[in-house]
Parts: C-alpha cells; sequence; structure tokens
C-alpha cells in the first residue's frame, strides 16, 4: 500500500467518514472523458500547457476509434496525445475500452491511490487500487500542483474464508455480496492467501457494474480492526439475485423462464462465456437464448476457442444448442434488443435469467434474475428455474 493511499485510508477510523483533505495520487489518468476539459481548464485557469507538476505520475489515455470517430473526437485524441508528447508522459491507444473492462489499461501499482474521470477498473481493484473519480477541474488542479481535495467514506470490510467449491463462481460470490454492501462505502475485500487473481478481478468487475459501495478493491495487507462480514466461500451456492435479494438457485420457486441473456461486457469475456458453453455442450436450449461477448475481439475469439482439442468452436457449441449472437458488450445493460420491454404470458412481465451485471434493473420492465453463466445456462437448457 503506497503512502497515498495509506494516508487516506487511514485519515479517521474505518467505520466512520474521513475529513476532506489534500492527497497526491500515486497515478493521475487523463483521458478522452473529461480530459480534454481538464487541459482547456489546465491552461485557461492555471496557466499551464506542458509542463505539469509530478508528469512521472500521468498517463494520458485515449479510447477513441480514429476509423470512424467524428472530426471532434479526432480533435480530441490529437489533443490528448500533444499534451502527452509536452508533458512527457506515457500515451496510450485503446481503441476499444470495452476489451479492457470499460477502463483504461493504465497498470497501477498494487495498493495506489488512482485519480480518473473513469469508472474504476476492475484489474487496478483487485491489485488492491483505489480510483479515485475526478471531474475535469478536479483534473486540472491535480495535474497543475501534483494534489487534490479528496474524502474517504466510512470502510466496510468483508473477509473471505476458504475457497470456492466446484460449479461455483466469482458470479455467485458477487450476487450473495451485493445485498451485503452499503452504499457510498469503500468495499475492501480481504481475500485468502494464495487466492486466485483471475477470480478477485472477476469478482471485482462483477461489483464495480452493480453494487452500492463507492468503491472496491481487494485487501493487499491486513488490517487489524475486526471485519464487518466475514463469509465462508465454500459455503456458497449457485445463486440466483433480483433488484431485492440474493438466495440460493435451488430454493427458487419453480417458475417458467421467458429469455436467458449469457453476456455483457462484465460477464462475456471467452472464459465466463466457456464456462456456459460447458454447460450447453450437446444440448439444445428451451427458451430463447442470447449470447453477447463482451467486445468485438471476444466475438472473434469465440470461433477460435475449442472446448477440447479437436472439438467444436465456442461458437459452433453455441449455435448447436440453439442460441443467438447478440450485440457485444453492453446490449442487456441498455436494452438494446428491446426485448425486455415486452410483455409475456397473460400480460405479464417477461421473466429474464442475464449474467450482466450492471444497471439492467432500471432500464426494462421484465424481471431480471442474475446468476452465472453455469447456472444460466443450466437454466437455458430446462427453461425454467
Amino acid at each position: 500500500m503506497t503512502p497515498a493511499l495509506r494516508s487516506l485510508l487511514f485519515s479517521a477510523p474505518l467505520d466512520a467518514s474521513g475529513a476532506a483533505m489534500w492527497v497526491e495520487p500515486d497515478e493521475i489518468i487523463i483521458d478522452d472523458v473529461q480530459g480534454p476539459a481538464a487541459l482547456r481548464l489546465l491552461a485557461g485557469q492555471f496557466g499551464v500547457r506542458g509542463r505539469v507538476a509530478r508528469s512521472e505520475r500521468v498517463r494520458v489515455v485515449s479510447t477513441i476509434d480514429l476509423e470512424g470517430a467524428l472530426p471532434d473526437r479526432r480533435a480530441a485524441h490529437n489533443l490528448l496525445r500533444e499534451f502527452a508528447r509536452e508533458s512527457g508522459s506515457p500515451f496510450i491507444h485503446e481503441s476499444s475500452a470495452c476489451e479492457q473492462g470499460c477502463s483504461a489499461s493504465v497498470e497501477a501499482e498494487p495498493g495506489s491511490l488512482v485519480a480518473s474521470a473513469r469508472r474504476p477498473d476492475a484489474g487496478a481493484a483487485a491489485r488492491g487500487c483505489i480510483t479515485i473519480a475526478a471531474q475535469a477541474l478536479d483534473l486540472a488542479g491535480a495535474l497543475a500542483s501534483g494534489r487534490m481535495w479528496a474524502a474517504r467514506p466510512r470502510v466496510q470490510r468483508l473477509r473471505l474464508e476458504g475457497a470456492l467449491r466446484a460449479g461455483r463462481t466469482a458470479h455467485d460470490l458477487a450476487i450473495a455480496l451485493r445485498p451485503l454492501l452499503c452504499a457510498g462505502s469503500w468495499a475492501a475485500i480481504d481475500w485468502p492467501d494464495g487466492h486466485d487473481a483471475a477470480e478477485a478481478r472477476s469478482l471485482c468487475a462483477l461489483l464495480l457494474g452493480d453494487s452500492p459501495a463507492q468503491s472496491v478493491f481487494v485487501l493487499r495487507e491486513a488490517i487489524d480492526e475486526p471485519f464487518d462480514v466475514a463469509l465462508r466461500l465454500d459455503e456458497i451456492e449457485p445463486m440466483l439475485g433480483d433488484a431485492e435479494r440474493a438466495r440460493p438457485a435451488a430454493d427458487a420457486e419453480p417458475t417458467d423462464v421467458d429469455r436467458v441473456y449469457i453476456g455483457s461486457c462484465t460477464t462475456g469475456s471467452v472464459a465466463d462465456l466457456r464456462l456456459a458453453a460447458e454447460v450447453l455442450a450437446g444440448g439444445r436450449v428451451h427458451v430463447p437464448t442470447v449470447i453477447a461477448p463482451a467486445s468485438a475481439r471476444d466475438v472473434s475469439l469465440l470461433k477460435e476457442e475449442t472446448l477440447a482439442d479437436g472439438g467444436p468452436s465456442l461458437a459452433k457449441v453455441f449455435e448447436q444448442a440453439g442460441c443467438d449472437l447478440g450485440l457485444p458488450g453492453c446490449a442487456a445493460c441498455v436494452n438494446a434488443l428491446g426485448e425486455m420491454q415486452q410483455e409475456g404470458r397473460k400480460g405479464e412481465a417477461l421473466t429474464v435469467v442475464a449474467t450482466a451485471a450492471a444497471n439492467v434493473s432500471t432500464r426494462r420492465v421484465a424481471r431480471v434474475l442474475t446468476a452465472s453463466p453455469i447456472t444460466a445456462a443450466q437454466i437455458a437448457l430446462r427453461g425454467r428455474l
């Protein structure tokens, strides 16, 4: 844990909010979200152009696809690139942010304090980093002075013990944890020693996508104070979640399902979709089932990856099971298909099982139940809970 993060984290007792204080972020990310406005404010309000304080801590990121970009977006890209050249800061160009979990892939050191206008990155959270959301003026001030004004909310500590059993995934754990998290707090997760880094990243991505907590991060060092919640991983069952609660899938009342949606930006990686393909292989779905890879790159990988040497590709497994390939990325969360607004049997709302983690609940009238790719695929084969 860096001195910057330690000073903010321990600025007050962890069970209370801390007072606002000046902190020096370990990394300042300037990207195309608030970056152009921040640079205009830097020049107009602070009289600074290329020379900035602590330039070694600044990372400049563009996620603009230049091939199809409008002129104003191309201008923003060029502005960021020129600022990076003048300030001597690294310039990173990512044309597909969703492939990196909807965030800039800046590899912050474990336990760093990061200032960014972009949503927290799951990989950074799994390394114990905290991302402070900053607006354009905050970023301009941080560039000019190397520091920013921040306050730490209450820290909610969650201690995880044991290991997940076979057939249980980080998705099930995220569904179980969401109702336990407090709005506006920092969720500090104490993961067991020797934890799987991929599972930690998946958990952070799922919780960051749909959680009342202001931020989530995996503790990289012990905190002596008692934890708020202790949860045994070996007691986690395949879960179903809705807007109000989480429960084991085995406890759900028998209910017909109208749609199954597997994928989205946070739950549509090839690793996630492989879990579903292993269940669907050799079977046939009984309800309309959409497979939505996280990105265009994942669409291509589905055609290349196979379940076993010489076996069919994941794309072929889904095709043979009767699934439809949906739009990559955020289609479920923004209801791009429009199906979650339709009426089902007897004029009632549809019952949809989805692995999507983000804010589907605010964009539909359907009853949406969240599940892991394994559980969602099993329900698709049966057509009911």
